[in-house]
């Protein structure tokens, strides 16, 4: 799975995709156009992620359309400081998918290059969810 994944978008994907398999999907408006979900991450799963993310955002000079994702991106990290424990689901769970995905789009605009440490994040989701047990609705 890992060698093909060369974007940022494939990347916040395969992450989305693991979280989803390994969580389970919150969602609103189901059945509808408006649809949203984002999968039900623990607070140590947002904090790797987070963890992955933060340094190449950090250090990638913000470009036309990048001050308010980075905005939102530093108030999204500092939620996940405050409130993310390690094995409870991530109460700000909505906001932090949304945030990622923004920023993994902006990162693909942008041709950033891809986080290797994302993708290993992507099996540390699949071992916690060994171990630990899928939240349910």
């Amino acid at each position: 799975m890992y060698p093909e994944i060369q974007t940022w978008l494939r990347a916040y994907f395969a992450v989305r995709e693991r979280a989803a398999d390994a969580r389970g999907l919150d969602e609103v408006h189901a059945g509808t156009p408006e649809r949203r979900s984002w999968p039900r991450t623990t607070g140590g799963d947002v904090r790797a992620i987070t963890a992955a993310l933060d340094p190449i955002v950090r250090s990638r000079p913000l470009r036309f359309g990048g001050h308010g994702l980075g905005r939102r991106w530093r108030a999204c990290v500092d939620d996940v400081a405050r409130d993310a424990l390690p094995d409870r689901e991530y109460p700000h769970n909505e906001s932090f998918w949304s945030a990622f995905s923004a920023m993994c789009v902006y990162l693909h605009s942008t041709k950033a290059p891809i986080a290797p440490a994302l993708l290993p994040g992507t099996r540390v989701l699949a071992e916690r969810s060994r171990t630990q047990p899928r939240s349910s609705a």
